[in-house]
């Protein structure tokens, strides 16, 4: 199969090309259950959840992922801590684990699926809201004036409380009004892409999609 693709945006965020979801969710999926997981993560838990437990929660069929230092490092501490066979790092996990330090560490690794490129749009949402102070205070007022009729929504979606405001920037930015079903309004949708944090962010995105990766090539170019 091809090979996993590291692109070192900057010192601290790596896109992380996938060939396929499978391999990708084999070394990522319980990862992102720690981070984001209504019930598993580690806000709620403190604890990895099993293989076995894995196979049938969210992130196992996902396209796409945002994860973080202090996630990696939180999955490996609790994982190897784990006294369950079940809960301790696969070799794919541990692969990847590795080969993030051998990339230097960087604070944000997003990973897709070649060709997912509304899913990489979508991630890098995420990227900007760790990276970014004025988005992301400006996704955590956004989504502060609307949390009490989104925020049971988007729990269904699979996403604990304190990513929330992150999910919501990410979604308002890349879906279509019609996502909403008339929870946000198609006029609301415009006027909040409208304003400076959420435009400057497009205006990144698109510079990425224009600039040289690692690669020579604009991310959104290589994602293809």
């Amino acid at each position: 199969p091809p090979p996993v693709r590291w692109q070192l945006i900057s010192p601290q965020l790596a896109v992380v090309v996938w060939p396929a979801a499978a391999p990708m969710n084999a070394s990522l999926a319980r990862m992102s259950t720690l981070l984001e997981h209504p019930t598993h993560c580690e806000a709620e838990s403190g604890a990895v959840v099993g293989h076995a437990a894995q196979r049938y929660l969210p992130s196992s069929n996902y396209e796409g992922h945002n994860l973080y230092a202090a996630t990696l490092r939180a999955f490996e501490r609790l994982a190897a801590a784990a006294t369950d066979a079940d809960c301790a790092a696969s070799a794919d996990e541990l692969a990847f684990l590795d080969e993030w330090r051998r990339r230097g560490e960087p604070a944000v690794v997003i990973a897709f699926v070649s060709g997912a490129v509304g899913t990489l749009r979508h991630e890098l949402c995420h990227a900007r809201f760790a990276l970014d102070a004025e988005y992301r205070r400006w996704c955590e007022a956004a989504w502060a004036a609307r949390v009490d009729a989104l925020g049971k929504w988007l729990g269904a979606l699979g996403y604990h409380a304190t990513r929330r405001a992150d999910e919501f920037g990410a979604y308002l930015l890349t879906e279509p009004a019609q996502f909403w079903r008339g929870r946000l309004g198609a006029d609301e949708v415009r006027t909040l892409r409208a304003e400076p944090p959420a435009a400057r962010h497009a205006a990144w995105i698109q510079e990425l999609a224009l600039g040289a990766d690692d690669d020579g090539r604009g991310v959104i170019e290589a994602a293809l």
